[in-house]
This record gives C-alpha cells, structure tokens and sequence, in this order.
C-alpha cells in the first residue's frame, strides 16, 4: 500500500467518526434524548362501586378520565348462580362509560379498564365485582338554564348551565357551530357538576348546545338544542 494511499484512508476513517460523532450529538454536545410517546395512566372506576350487591341488571359501567389517552378497553367477565364464570368479553371506547344490558339477576361480575394510546395501553385498573340484581335505574333529561335559548350579544365567554339530575353520575355536553351538531367546539364527558365555562368564542357566530345526563344504567335522552349568538367584534377587534 502507497503512503498517499494509508493517508487517503485515514483520513476517511477520521472523517466517517466525525460524521458519526455528529449525529450522535447536538450543537451544545450534547446527546440528544429521543421523545418517549406520553405515558399513560390507568383510569380510576367510579360506578358501580366494588362489592355493590344490588346494582341495577342494566348497568353503566363508569370511569374518571385519565390523560393523554385515545381509547379505553373495558374487560368483564359474568358468572350466573351455580355456573362457571363465562369467558371474558372485552370492548373498546373513546368514552367515559360502557353499558352491560339485560344481566341475568344475581349474576356477578367482574371488570376492569385501562388506556390506551399510541404508545400502547396503561396497566390494567385495580379489578372490581358487583352483582346485578335489581330492575334498570333510568334518569331525567337534563333541563337547560343558561344562556337562555336565543340569546344574542353573549361575549367571548358563556357559563352553561343546567338542572341537576337525581341519580346522575355525571353529565355529557355538546356544543356545535351548526344546527347539525356535527362541527363540534366541545364534546365533554364525566362532568360532575351542572356546569361549563366556554371561552375564545368567536364573535358574531351561533352556538348550538344540548346536554344529557348518566344514570346507574345508562345515559337519558338528549335535551333539546338551544342557540345563542356572540356578540359582533368591537371596533378593530377581532
């Protein structure tokens, strides 16, 4: 080997770690950290409550919202009186409940819940059991309050409000920027109060609204759509 030659390729050598160096390396030197997918955390159950003996044989199964989440998967298992517990059934849902219909009375079962996003599922939720007894619990239509229907001139924030409903485990509010109800501005779930604060409204547009409420077997009809308006921009704003 000529000695231009053992130089040409030392100098490639040095040249290929440089560039590896490079990569590997920020402008200040230091490595960077690859971004981790958010972490995940499995959600909290709320209704029916562990060991309920006389929950309703339609029944809403129920969670607290965890973050950073896409979908959850429910899991239950349903063993009757005297018989071997039943294969597990599990569902997924981009909602805060899921409704078990039409158990037999005095079958027990036994769920579970956990997130799921792009970076996988959280752990599964602590594990918990009742048993379906007593007829399907129905509730109330929630009854609007404010901003009353039709009201114009609203500024760029609005307190919706609503009756409370006996036996609701929480609320679900729709709002939209058509009479449709498809262009949604909020879709909100598990809310426990009769309540919601909007903000950012954009002047002059109409917003359309309705709620329902969740009982211990499932959600009540919708209410009615009602419609108020923001008000014009002032002058120069926008």
């Amino acid at each position: 080997m000529s000695f231009m030659h053992s130089v040409a390729t030392l100098l490639l050598a040095g040249l290929v770690a440089i560039a590896g160096l490079s990569a590997c390396s920020s402008d200040d030197g230091v490595s960077p950290v690859s971004t981790l997918p958010d972490r995940i955390s499995s959600p909290v159950l709320r209704f029916p409550v562990d060991g309920d003996e006389r929950a309703p044989t339609t029944v809403a199964l129920a969670w607290e919202k965890a973050d950073n989440v896409r979908s959850y998967d429910v899991e239950w298992t349903v063993a009757l009186p005297g018989a071997e517990t039943g294969s597990a059934v599990r569902v997924s849902t981009d909602g805060l409940s899921h409704v078990i219909a039409d158990l037999a009375p005095g079958a027990r079962v036994h769920w579970k819940v956990r997130s799921v996003n792009v970076a996988g599922e959280s752990p599964w939720s602590q594990e918990r059991s009742f048993v379906a007894l007593t007829a399907p619990k129905t509730v109330d239509t929630p009854t609007q309050l404010l901003p009353e229907n039709g009201r114009m001139g609203l500024d760029r924030f609005a307190e919706i409000r609503w009756t409370p409903v006996a036996n609701a485990l929480s609320y679900e509010i729709l709002v939209t920027i058509d009479a449709d109800m498809r262009l949604f501005q909020a879709d909100v779930e598990g809310l426990q109060e009769p309540a919601l604060n909007l903000t950012q409204l954009i002047y002059t547009y109409p917003y359309w609204w309705k709620v329902r409420a969740l009982g211990p077997s499932g959600y009540s009809e919708w209410s009615p759509v009602w419609i108020f308006t923001v008000r014009n921009a002032p002058d120069g704003g926008s």
